[in-house]
């Protein structure tokens, strides 16, 4: 394909502003593995069950080693929307907010069709019954070691976090002594062993079946950093489930937070007042029978943590409905660390979930969701800060439904700060 001089400078100011993965593959699939130092999702281009499409950040393009499906942005744009070149380009230079010249149409406007909206996760199933008896019994040692001498450690670093021996044993954690190898064939699988590494074993429950067994791993006696093996170990053949999904009753405000052991501090100060819920990641996508469990809830807060992660996924989780409200604790990345430097857990969620008292409430939108068309904020109370990024105060509930609803229509009684 023949493409102007004026078309390739387009493209490269737009190469030059775009992030492969944050802004085209996570919205599209969700978030990554990381597989050593590199970027791994399950394929969509193909049925995939190991993730075997790999992203190179140096050259900003990605590769799939099942199907050979390879290419940059646009080759993925245009794929998975079955657009043209123009169009894809045209939508991408709109995600960056690259201008284009007047006669320059959005795909939308070019087809007179809506874009194919990004899809959920796909639904996930438990594992067998082989893996989850195998998974049974490591969870039933680890449960009892935690509370024995052997536990010392992995009870020390809980406590520290604030968690007391009724909540750890309610939500069945454990502690694993040492690094374990197991045989796969044990587990009802091939290929290389089984690695259980020494940490705290946090159970994945749904209903009476174990889906997964999440660990944070420990060296020796310190936590594992991300620079030593990953902070946390997931054992090969389970299935992330929506941390806490079973403990909902679905009549009262829903608090949605990152890490699992977040779940349970907020659980444990207010468990009586909300329901709560973890990710256990930032990035997550949920698949949509998670998804539906949320669905009776009319108040949600998406608590995530305070860093660029955690202020995009709450933000994308707030675009899902408008009873999506985005808060932070006031001190500290999560919830954990507000209560270690003193902070009341249940006195802010009580502050939170009241009427009025959450107002004015600060929100940062990051630099992608700040770009794009029609985003309405109230008038005079916002602004655009150095990397993009818009702070806005909303003054009432009332306020940011308004302009929720108003973003798309370009109007609605607030402010648009571009169209």
């Amino acid at each position: 394909m023949h493409k102007s001089s004026s078309s390739t400078d387009l493209v490269a100011q737009v190469k030059a502003r775009l992030n492969l993965a944050e802004h085209v593959i996570i919205p599209d699939i969700g978030a990554p593995q990381h597989q050593g130092h590199r970027l791994a999702w399950r394929c969509p281009f193909h049925e995939d069950h190991h993730p075997s499409l790999f992203l190179n950040p140096d050259q900003q393009s990605y590769r799939c080693f099942g199907c050979g499906a390879r290419g940059d942005a646009l080759t993925w744009v245009m794929a998975r929307n079955g657009w043209t070149f123009r169009e894809a380009l045209a939508y991408l230079a709109n995600l960056v907010g690259v201008q284009m010249k007047a006669t320059a149409v959005h795909p939308v406007e070019a087809r007179g069709r809506t874009p194919r909206p990004i899809p959920s996760a796909p639904p996930v199933v438990p594992p067998d019954a082989t893996w989850q008896a195998r998974a049974r019994l490591i969870l039933e040692r680890a449960q009892a070691v935690l509370w024995s001498d052997a536990g010392s450690v992995g009870r020390a670093y809980l406590q520290a976090r604030g968690l007391r021996e009724d909540t750890l044993r309610a939500w069945g954690l454990g502690w694993c002594p040492r690094d374990v190898f197991d045989s796969p064939e044990r587990w009802g699988l091939t290929g290389k062993r089984i690695y259980v590494p020494r940490g705290v074993v946090i159970p994945h429950f749904v209903g009476d079946e174990v889906w997964a067994l999440k660990v944070r791993r420990f060296v020796g006696d310190a936590l594992a950093t991300a620079d030593a093996g990953g902070k946390y170990g997931g054992l090969r053949g389970g299935q992330i489930a929506l941390y806490g999904a079973e403990k909902l009753q679905g009549d009262r405000p829903l608090f949605i937070v990152e890490a699992e052991l977040d779940a349970l501090l907020l659980w444990q100060a207010a468990g009586d007042l909300v329901d709560v819920v973890a990710l256990a990641g930032a990035g997550r996508t949920l698949p949509a029978q998670w998804l539906a469990r949320l669905l009776p809830y009319t108040r949600i807060f998406a608590a995530l943590d305070a860093d660029k992660a955690g202020t995009l996924n709450a933000t994308r989780l707030a675009a899902l409905s408008a009873r999506v409200t985005p808060v932070r604790v006031p001190e500290g990345n999560d919830m954990t660390e507000y209560h270690q430097a003193g902070g009341d857990v249940r006195a802010w969620v009580m502050a939170v979930v009241g009427d009025d008292t959450r107002f004015p409430l600060r929100v940062v939108i990051p630099p992608d969701e700040a770009r794009m068309p029609g985003l309405a904020v109230p008038a005079g109370r916002w602004q655009r800060l150095g990397d993009g990024s818009i702070v806005v105060v909303y003054a009432s509930a009332e306020e940011m439904d308004v302009c929720r609803e108003a973003t798309w229509v370009c109007g609605g009684g607030a402010e648009v700060v571009s169209c």
